[in-house]
Order: C-alpha cells, then structure tokens, then sequence
C-alpha cells in the first residue's frame, strides 16, 4: 500500500500532476481529499483540445462525491505554456467556489499547470475567497450570537 500524498502547499501537488502539465490538449483534473488533506484520488473529468476544454460543475463535482471527499483541488494544464487564466477560466473559478459553498467542499485551490513546470495558484494569488470553514465557523458565531440574544 502507497504512503498517502499529504497536501501542504500547491507545490506538493505539482508533482503528482506532470504527466498531466504535458499533455496537448487541454485536461480538467479533480484532485479528491480527505479531512488530513491526504490526496484519495486524481480524476480526469475532461479533456478537450489544444486551446480549449469543456468543465460542467455537474461531471466536476460528481467524483468528489463518490469519493467522499471533503477537500478538492481544481487543476487544468495550459498546452500553450501562458500561466495566466483566461476570462473563461475566471467564469469557472467563479462558478465552482460557489459550487463548494452549497455542496460543502473546502476548495483547497485552483492551479493552471503548464510543461515547463511554471503554474497558477488561485489561492496563492488571493482569489479563493471563502472556504467551507469559514462557513461553518461564521454559522456557529451567528447562531451563539443569537442564543446570546434570547
């Protein structure tokens, strides 16, 4: 039995999806992870052409729910080697942090990866705004605030 890959920092990740980083056309990858931000799986949800891949939240979501994860890490390469996201990876982003928020995922980050090994954290770049802790922690503020009022 594998040692199970502990998530730290995007770097951590990096190295489990090279293979991925080099592919020609683009891939959308759900990394599954339990509550010790141990990796369970690597899941390929899509793969599309050189510029371009379709993400529908429903096909994204649907491996972290059978593996009963309780974190996911978003990754998609960039064949052209541009790190930077485009508008539509944004849209995606966007869409998907409030997937997280209504499913209750911790949405550990969002990485573009390119060959070169050069990647894109959302996370590190301070654009993963809320986590499903955050919301859990503000819910009980909230509700012993109101038990305080009563």
């Amino acid at each position: 039995m594998k040692e199970p890959v502990q998530i730290k920092h995007p770097d951590d990740i990096i190295s489990l999806l090279k293979t991925w980083a080099r592919r020609r056309q683009e891939h959308f990858l759900v990394i599954t992870l339990n509550a010790a931000h141990e990796v369970i799986r690597v899941h390929c949800v899509s793969m599309g052409i050189v510029n371009r891949t379709i993400a529908n939240p429903r096909e994204i979501f649907f491996p972290a729910i059978k593996d009963n994860a309780l974190k996911v890490i978003f990754a998609h390469n960039h064949p052209s080697g541009h790190i930077n996201p485009s508008l539509a990876d944004d849209d995606l982003h966007e869409r998907l942090e409030a997937c997280c928020q209504i499913l209750g995922f911790s949405m550990m980050d969002n990485l573009i990866i390119t060959k070169s090994g050069k990647y894109y954290s959302y996370r590190r770049e301070g654009r993963i705004t809320k986590t499903y802790e955050d919301s859990i922690i503000n819910e009980r503020r909230r509700y012993a605030k109101d038990i305080r009022l009563h």
